[in-house]
């Protein structure tokens, strides 16, 4: 399976000649990262605006469009676009998404999302209620021609939570022979794999050669099997 994406103009950080090309036959949990503004939930946006399949979304929605942003159907003239992937699923942590885990922009986004009550809710536990309600609302649907993108979902979430996060992405692609994208600022989801996509890059890289770039320092994850635990090394 693979996704290309190629820009046919000028958009926000987004450059006309830009290409972003992923192959999922190789890499079926692609996580993306890279520097704050760089673009990377902006390209999600774009992808969101070539085909959403999520359970409710409305693209008519008043809290369809994202504070700074400009409604997501302004990208259409934007981009090119090739895939073999007939089904798109999204979920953001951008808290005036209609798909988010934060989401307050309105009270008809507030109601679907369950209501005042979340507001109780740490940012974390809002975060995990609304993931599983998500993945119950769609998960019916998803098959190998499946692509799930997740914007920053993992924010918020405890260290044991940013593991089963990382642990998530290979389950649901076991269970539902689904593909992965998923843009992330998390140190754990990015240890726990050996290559991920640096964006300004636009490729592949080991995942402790982007580690080092970002921080200088070398960082890396071992699997304790006999404890079921993790362990960080660093050295500068």
């Amino acid at each position: 399976m693979y996704l290309n994406i190629k820009m046919l103009e000028d958009f926000r950080t987004l450059k006309q000649g830009d290409e972003f090309n992923f192959d999922f036959s190789k890499h079926p949990e692609i996580l993306i990262a890279g520097d704050n503004g760089c673009g990377k939930s902006t390209l999600v946006n774009v992808i969101r605006d070539y085909q959403c399949d999520n359970s409710k979304d409305d693209p008519n929605a008043v809290y369809q469009t994202k504070l700074g942003y400009c409604d997501i159907r302004g990208f259409k003239n934007k981009v090119e676009i090739s895939t073999d992937f007939t089904r798109f699923y999204f979920i953001s942590a951008e808290f005036d998404d209609p798909t988010s885990l934060n989401n307050s922009a309105s009270a008809e986004a507030l109601l679907e999302n369950g209501g005042f009550q979340t507001k109780r809710m740490s940012t974390g536990q809002r975060g995990l209620a609304m993931l599983s309600k998500w993945l119950e609302e769609n998960k019916e649907h998803w098959d190998e021609k499946t692509l799930l993108v997740f914007d920053e979902v993992d924010k918020g979430f405890d260290l044991s939570r940013q593991v089963g996060m990382s642990n998530m992405y290979r389950n649901l692609h076991k269970k539902f022979n689904v593909s992965i994208l998923a843009v992330t600022h998390t140190l754990f989801p990015i240890l726990a794999r050996e290559e991920m996509f640096y964006f300004e890059f636009r490729k592949m890289v080991s995942s402790k050669f982007y580690c080092w770039m970002k921080t200088g320092y070398n960082i890396t994850a071992e699997k304790l099997e006999d404890r079921k635990s993790t362990r960080l090394n660093s050295s500068h």
